[in-house]
């Protein structure tokens, strides 16, 4: 009998003990989370609880689960949290890597977005990103342009692939995949100047209002010949003219070097 007491009063004090170091160590806030998160794992849960800077604790039984949400969305940005906290954590690639390939749209954009902040000179980032041009959905498309063309890698192997989206059967993502060529220059105009051709007006304006821009901005005089044939070419009366503001808008700009400096 007194060994069992013995036995009990000894578990009594562990536990005792436990939950002590349990309330010294994790905020009451944490705990609380930590019973919510047992059954609804979500983002808000995360931004709710934030990294806790006074105890220097990542609240892994929230990201944990979060992790393996069945929602993408979830995953995506508990993924974005984590780099917050952990940017060395190999999760955190894996996890956007693996919602670019997933059929919510939604988390595959927040994806690639990601993926090109956090991982820009990574092979894998820009391999899914160009398979991302071609993906079903407009949304993706549209957001895989810019996330291609704002790449600091920036390599004259993805004209071909930009350029196969000025032909696309929505009009932003044309418009898109025209102002992502024009960052990449004197490379880009033969791709610009064959857009001319588009049935679309705005896009017709947009281009050459691109190629205005180049010829001051980046100093190119090629720019400025296809631009100004262009606006020669033009039938439509009402582009003609916003064509030739956009002309003169540029050339006066760099007739009084006001503006950036062309790079």
């Amino acid at each position: 009998m007194k060994k069992m007491f013995n036995t009990k009063f000894i578990a009594l004090c562990v536990v005792l003990i436990s939950v002590g170091v349990w309330f010294r160590l994790v905020p009451v806030r944490h705990m609380v989370l930590f019973w919510r998160v047992r059954t609804n794992p979500t983002i808000e849960l995360l931004q709710e609880v934030g990294p806790d800077t006074d105890y220097g604790l990542v609240p892994w039984f929230i990201v944990a689960p979060a992790l393996e949400d069945n929602e993408y969305a979830v995953r995506v940005c508990t993924a974005a949290y984590l780099h917050d906290i952990q940017p060395s954590d190999s999760r955190v690639k894996s996890v956007l890597l693996e919602a670019v390939e997933s059929s919510d749209v939604r988390a595959k954009v927040d994806a690639l977005e990601l993926l090109t902040d956090l991982y820009p000179d990574d092979l894998q980032t820009v391999d899914v990103t160009l398979k991302a041009l071609t993906d079903s959905d407009k949304f993706v498309r549209f957001v895989a342009v810019r996330c291609i063309s704002e790449n600091p890698l920036r390599r004259g192997e993805w004209l071909e692939d930009i350029a196969r989206l000025l032909t696309d059967q929505e009009s932003p993502v044309r418009l898109n995949a025209a102002y992502g060529l024009a960052k990449f220059g004197e490379d880009a105009i033969p791709y610009l100047v064959k857009g001319l051709s588009d049935g679309d007006v705005t896009m017709r304006v947009t281009l050459v209002r691109l190629l205005s821009e180049m010829a001051y901005y980046q100093g190119s005089e090629r720019a400025a010949a296809e631009a100004k044939a262009a606006l020669q070419q033009e039938m439509d009366e009402s582009a003609r003219a916003w064509m030739l503001e956009a002309i003169s808008e540029m050339e006066s700009l760099r007739e009084s070097g006001e503006g950036m400096e062309p790079k």
